[in-house]
């Protein structure tokens, strides 16, 4: 994995471990369902970018010539990654 994206992903993760201290916190401290529901799908999304951002690092390393491709085509790859990662 390229230093930027392993320094970009590592980013995200530590964002994302403050996300689950906070609803670890809000279950603690009893805060509504409707709050702790809204962080939960928002812990989910910022995964789900991750999980997106590693697939497409991935892919290209997988892929034959990804690498060679233009780059407005590598840029629609990214899109639809990071359209297949909005769906789960």
């Amino acid at each position: 994995m390229a230093e930027l994206v392993r320094e970009q992903v590592l980013g995200r993760l530590k964002k994302i471990e403050g996300q689950v201290r906070g609803l670890q916190r809000m279950i603690e401290q009893e805060r509504e369902c409707e709050d702790i529901l809204t962080q939960l799908a928002a812990t989910k999304m910022a995964m789900q970018r991750v999980m997106a951002l590693v697939f497409a690092v991935s892919m290209e390393k997988c892929l034959p010539g990804a690498r060679r491709l233009a780059p407005e085509t590598q840029a629609a790859l990214r899109r639809m990654v990071e359209a297949f990662a909005k769906l789960g």
